[in-house]
């Protein structure tokens, strides 16, 4: 049997089961951590690596870490492991990925069955700039850093954003099959614009969405829309605008104490 790339695999995958979302591989090479990384960024999925590779460390610019930032990846988040083998990147997904999407950042965590890596001032700051993330000490903690994929994007916001796409798809696409029909009339579209803001407020008690200020949502008046949108039954012009929750991952305060 010929031998297969990884994507290759990956594909065959697919066609038998699509219905996953984090993807892990065995090998930490950085030949195959980069060919899937390159094919995840066209899925709507997150790809988890882990290298030893020394140069993510240094000053080096041709390391793995360097390479996928180069590349901005928005789906691929690589953590530096000394010992790969014990599978950093699964632990950190086993723990995270069944969280509530938007309610939990993937900085602070500990993970079990992970040893920790002692670094110097330099290497955290080397794999950091390059958006390498890291398991290590810190305040007598061992903690993961700062939880971010290749481009600097934070995991968090990219699982959201994937979560508020497909939510949203799904209550609209709802309205569409659970009703005999939803007439082209200022009360369909209210019936979208309904389902649109039910998945916001939904953002919001999940704590990925800021209720200040709080989401907006525009649609078309039926009067306005253009004959040949009520022609092709296809509703355009549904604009919603939100603000991400975010994180505090740091604080800075100032104190004055006097006698």
């Amino acid at each position: 049997t010929a031998n297969h790339s990884i994507v290759d695999d990956l594909v065959t995958l697919q066609g038998e089961n699509d219905n996953w979302y984090a993807l892990m591989i065995s090998s930490n090479l950085s030949a195959d951590i980069r060919q899937v990384a390159g094919w995840v960024e066209t899925q709507k999925k997150i790809f988890g690596a882990c290298s030893s590779e020394a140069g993510i460390l240094t000053s080096s610019t041709s390391d793995l870490a360097s390479y996928l930032k180069g590349k901005n990846y928005e789906r691929t988040f690589l953590i530096y492991g000394a010992t790969p083998a014990d599978a950093g990147e699964a632990a950190w997904i086993g723990q995270m990925v069944p969280l509530t999407p938007g309610s939990a950042t993937w900085k602070f965590k500990q993970l079990v069955g992970i040893t920790a890596d002692n670094l110097n001032g330099t290497q955290v700051s080397n794999a950091q700039g390059k958006k390498a993330n890291l398991y290590i000490p810190v305040g007598g903690v061992d903690i993961t850093t700062e939880g971010v994929v290749a481009s600097g994007e934070y995991i968090d916001v990219t699982i959201f954003i994937d979560w508020l796409v497909a939510t949203m798809q799904a209550n609209v696409y709802g309205i569409l099959i659970n009703n005999p029909k939803i007439p082209y009339t200022d009360k369909g579209i209210g019936a979208v614009e309904n389902a649109v803001r039910q998945t916001l407020r939904q953002g919001i008690d999940n704590g990925g969405l800021s209720d200040n200020p709080a989401p907006t949502v525009s649609v078309p008046k039926a009067a306005d829309v253009p004959t040949n949108d009520k022609a092709t039954r296809t509703l355009n012009n549904v604009v919603f605008t939100g603000t991400l929750a975010g994180a505090i991952h740091k604080v800075n305060i100032r104190g004055y104490i006097s006698v």
